[in-house]
């Protein structure tokens, strides 16, 4: 039987295929930039202490970050598709380590930033997992990337205990030592598991009398037929308009919700709440993608968000208290929570896999660029106004913008295996992209 017939009856829950996405998994949760990022929030006072440093310069050093993974990405998604996931992969998480560890011996600012910028800058090699999973799965694409997100946040969350726990015995250091040798080990491991899509399984996972593992060949549109492509800039819309002002909220919401009257204490446990259950939301998001045809199913995602944005807005300890106060972060969260699988799934299925990497990492460069401006944004939007209120009613205009553009969405380009359902041959001189908007 020849290979690709082989590769189009073949379950997405074979034990190889299963093996891969948990190698995947593995990586991205304990291999990239998550362990560093996360463990600056804790260690803001310490080092500002130490050094003298004021919380604002404190706080570039995450701009420098968020705006470093926004150059990269589409470089990293490119040589994504150019060279393999294996090269990038290894080679990102290689210097993720080494800028982890360099952070214990940081002695001044410049220093700081510029670990902090590595550690961004190659973070967007996570592009090559999505890309893994993407070419592994078929029929349960979308479950596929839901599950491993929604693992990554559940094993992700356990990261501020493991910072705080380093931190009490060993101080800041003794956190970026510990975890730059982790993410270290995790690069050896990777070496001797990690697949490559599209082509072959490492020599040294073959066993006896098993057949070297081959994907599907990779499909689809090129880079720069997306980039002109009216879907591909909805699709980023949608992003901006839930995520932009979102991604700040984050860093203000505590301090929104104590000037309401809520203690430190219910904040935090409303917070807990949120991040625990948020998986759940996570995983629906991949399922329905699966089995509703429509890239229009992320349009009640966004509304229910508006309508935690809006709880939000109204919520007091003596109006609604704490019920209402969870139910509005958690609906407030959902969009945020079933975003990047949808939109993941979404890139696949209106431009292939052939070029996905680039695709999508300028996808999540153009994100991560507007998302290290939001922060101080909210700021300065506080300062001029005396409250969050205009903040809350523009994050509610974005998410109802958003509800909008999802329905502007047009049928799937490709199928789950790949194809493009386009009944003919593309005139000469046209795109795929064009071929498929006359089939719709």
């Amino acid at each position: 039987m020849p290979a690709s017939a082989a590769i189009a009856v073949e379950s997405d829950f074979t034990p190889r295929k299963l093996r891969s996405g948990a190698i995947c998994l593995f990586g991205q949760s304990f291999g990239t930039s998550l362990l560093a990022f996360g463990a600056l929030t804790l260690v803001m006072l310490p080092m500002t202490e130490e050094f003298g440093w004021t919380r604002t310069q404190f706080s570039y050093a995450m701009s420098a970050y968020m705006w470093c993974m926004a150059i990269t990405g589409p470089v990293l998604g490119r040589l994504v598709d150019r060279w393999g996931v294996r090269p990038v992969v290894l080679g990102g998480t290689t210097v993720i380590g080494l800028a982890t560890l360099a952070l214990c011996r940081v002695s001044h600012l410049w220093q700081f930033y510029l670990c902090c910028a590595l550690v961004g800058g190659c973070g967007s090699c996570v592009v090559g997992y999505t890309k893994a999973i993407g070419a592994i799965f078929s029929r349960n694409r979308g479950k596929a990337f839901a599950a491993v997100m929604a693992a990554a946040t559940i094993i992700t969350s356990a990261f501020p205990q493991l910072t705080n726990l380093l931190l009490t015995r060993m101080g800041w250091r003794g956190v970026f030592s510990e975890f730059g040798i982790l993410i270290l080990a995790v690069v050896v491991v990777l070496f001797f598991t990690l697949e490559e899509p599209g082509g072959r399984r490492p020599q040294s996972l073959s066993s006896a009398g098993e057949a070297p593992m081959a994907f599907p060949l990779l499909e689809g549109n090129t880079a720069s037929q997306a980039r002109r492509d009216r879907i591909f800039w909805t699709i980023v819309g949608t992003g901006l308009l839930t995520s932009a002002l979102g991604a700040g909220w984050a860093q203000h919401q505590v301090a929104f919700l104590m000037g309401r009257g809520f203690t430190r204490q219910q904040v935090v446990n409303a917070l807990s709440v949120t991040m625990f259950f948020s998986p759940l939301i996570t995983v629906l998001g991949g399922w329905l993608v699966d089995h509703v045809r429509s890239a229009k199913i992320a349009a009640p995602f966004a509304l229910l968000t508006a309508l935690g944005i809006l709880g939000q807005f109204l919520v007091w300890p003596q109006r609604g208290g704490m019920p209402l106060l969870l139910v509005a972060m958690y609906l407030g969260f959902i969009v945020i929570s079933a975003q990047l699988p949808m939109s993941q799934y979404f890139c696949s299925r209106y431009f292939g896999m052939k070029q996905f990497g680039e695709i999508f990492g300028l996808y999540m460069g153009i994100l991560a660029l507007v998302m290290g401006f939001s922060p101080p944004l909210i700021g300065l939007l506080f300062e001029h106004t005396g409250s969050y209120s205009l903040v809350l009613k523009l994050m509610l205009v974005g998410d109802l913008a958003a509800t909008l553009l999802f329905l502007t969405l047009g049928r799937y380009r490709y199928s789950i295996a790949m194809k493009p359902p386009i009944p003919e041959p593309p005139q000469e001189g046209a795109t795929i992209a064009n071929a498929a908007a006359r089939a719709d």
